[in-house]
Parts: structure tokens; C-alpha cells; sequence
């Protein structure tokens, strides 16, 4: 038994209607430019010829057995898909003020309890790029003053989410977002967070809070000096003692580094 599920905002309607995604089965089939593919998932950019705002669509499809069969372990038979988990999470951050993305639509389709497909789609951040390809491309010819500003917008958004007791487990820059403001300063938002949640223990926030400081830290010695580290830590930190935040990001580095591995930033220069 195929079973359909579909949920948008409904101020969002007209968006839905205008870009041909009012259903699963039109998200489904849906074309685009695409932006980020994986095995299992794919984000499209989606745009209309009347020029109104662009929407990313993030599609997953869970193919073969085995795959289906994991997803009865890690709870979507039971719970929710990856793309529910974070249609939940936008929201949430979104209704609470704390992330500028807006999340316009989910969808999923489920064959007797199994995720096949699922979808989720946002509003685009109009000028906004993913941190992994603004700060090998454009962090150069910033500026000191400049400079400082990002790691300042950058520090004082992360720590916002944090004392809201929100853990990304999956804080990484590509799934960070900045844009320039008009008066010059920096914008960030929060993409891609199925991993999101709001941890009832101090203890569990206190652990995941250094996690995602850790990733976020784990390409930096690249791009930043050590002192712009430490000035990122102590904006984030406020009344906390810094060296001892410090250490609690050195200890997690490893355990991200074992789950990150190497992998290229998408600004990378080819050589």
C-alpha cells in the first residue's frame, strides 16, 4: 500500500502553484538546475520565468532492500524520514526567529511503511552562497575590518542557536549560508539539518554544542589565523571561559574528523 504525505505553509501556496510542486508526485517529477547530488539524494534550484524568487528542493530516494530495511533501525519506519526531521527543524528555528531560511514544502511517499521518496523545500536566501565556496573564494579579498565582521555575524549565529538549545550534529560550512546586508555587514542562515534537535540534558547540549564547534573548526587552520580562531571562540563564549571552550572543541575534533574524513571543499581551487 503507496501512501502520500504533503505539507507547505500556506502563505506559500502561490509558490507552489507557480513553480509546478502542489504535490509529491509533481515534486517528484520536478526538473532543475542541479546544485548538490549524493547517492541517495539530490537538491535542485528551482526558477519560473516571472522572475519571482528561486526555491532549492532537496529530494531523497531510498532504493533497494537494504537500504529500506536500514531505515526500520534508524526509526523512519516507525518515526520520521530525514526530510520530515528537517522540514521540523526549519520550522522550529524559523518560528523562533533564529534562522532566516524559510521552508515552504515536504512531501514524502511510503510503500507499506517504507520511505521511497521524500522532499523538502525552502525559499532561497537571495544573495546568500554556502560557507564552504564564500571562504575559499571571497574570505582573501575581504579585508581585515571585514574579516572580523563575518567572524563576528558567524560567531554571534551560532551561539543564538546554541543557548536556544539547539544541537546541529551536522554543522559544517556547506550547510551554512551568508549573505552581505546592506549596510555592510554579514547575514547568516542554516540549511540541510535532519540531525537538528533541542537535547532535554545540559550535559547533551554542552556535548553537541562542542561538536558542532568542532566542525565548524575542522577546515579553519586553512582560511584563519589561530588569533581569529580564539577571537571566533570569545565572541561566541561571551561570560564562558574561552580556553577551557577551547579544549572541549580540540577534544571533539577527532570524532568529527573520523566522520567528515577529507573531504573538499566545493571553492577549492582545481589543480
Amino acid at each position: 500500500m503507496r501512501r502520500h504525505r504533503f505539507a507547505f505553509q500556506t502563505e506559500d501556496e502561490a509558490t507552489l502553484v507557480r513553480l509546478r510542486i502542489r504535490s509529491t508526485q509533481e515534486m517528484l517529477r520536478r526538473n532543475g538546475a542541479v546544485v548538490a547530488r549524493s547517492t541517495s539524494s539530490e537538491t535542485l534550484r528551482l526558477t519560473s520565468d516571472d522572475g519571482g524568487p528561486a526555491v532549492f528542493l532537496k529530494r531523497y530516494h531510498v532504493s533497494g532492500a537494504r537500504r529500506k530495511w536500514r531505515g526500520l533501525f534508524r526509526n523512519t519506519f516507525f518515526g520520521h524520514s530525514r526530510a520530515a526531521q528537517e522540514w521540523q527543524v526549519l520550522l522550529r528555528l524559523q518560528d523562533e526567529g533564529l534562522n532566516p531560511v524559510d521552508p515552504i514544502a515536504f512531501g514524502e511517499i511510503r510503500t507499506f511503511g517504507f520511505v521511497d521518496h521524500a522532499f523538502v523545500a525552502t525559499r532561497e536566501l537571495e544573495g546568500a552562497i554556502p560557507l564552504d565556496i564564500f571562504i575559499p573564494k571571497e574570505l582573501a579579498a575581504l579585508g581585515e575590518p571585514n574579516r572580523r565582521r563575518f567572524l563576528d555575524a558567524l560567531a554571534e549565529f551560532v551561539s543564538k542557536l546554541h543557548r536556544s538549545g539547539f544541537v546541529d550534529r551536522d554543522l559544517h560550512w556547506r550547510n551554512l549560508l551568508v549573505r552581505r546586508t546592506a549596510d555592510g555587514g554579514f547575514e547568516l542562515g542554516k540549511i540541510d539539518s535532519p540531525r537538528g534537535h533541542w537535547p532535554k540534558s545540559e550535559g547533551a547540549r554542552t556535548r553537541g554544542a562542542a561538536r558542532d564547534l568542532a566542525a565548524l573548526d575542522l577546515p579553519a587552520p586553512g582560511y584563519f589565523r589561530r588569533t581569529e580562531r580564539l577571537r571566533f571562540l570569545d565572541r561566541y563564549a561571551e561570560s564562558e571561559d574561552t580556553g577551557r571552550l577551547a579544549r572541549r572543541v580540540l577534544e571533539h575534533r577527532p570524532e568529527v574528523k573520523r566522520r567528515e574524513g577529507n573531504r573538499r571543499l566545493r571553492g577549492e581551487p582545481d589543480f
